[in-house]
């Protein structure tokens, strides 16, 4: 992620991995499914919920690492 001037590495973290695996089964599945039926909707909304499990996850990281390296600062 980003090395400090005093030397400090702080890597990514991999929880991410998980969630990216995840949606790309599901964007598979959905791509296999027939256009407009209930089923394509449903397998839409799970990606969809995907997406924003990864947005949310990329934001609460980003706020704890910036929290983190400010308290280390002061």
């Amino acid at each position: 992620l980003c090395i400090t001037s005093d030397g400090r590495k702080y890597e990514n973290p991999k929880i991410l991995r998980k969630y990216e695996k995840k949606l790309a089964k599901l964007q598979r599945q959905l791509a296999h499914k027939e256009k407009r039926s209930k089923n394509y909707h449903k397998a839409k909304k799970q990606v969809a919920l995907c997406h924003e499990k990864i947005t949310n996850t990329r934001k609460i990281i980003c706020i704890r690492f910036h929290t983190k390296l400010s308290a280390k600062t002061k």
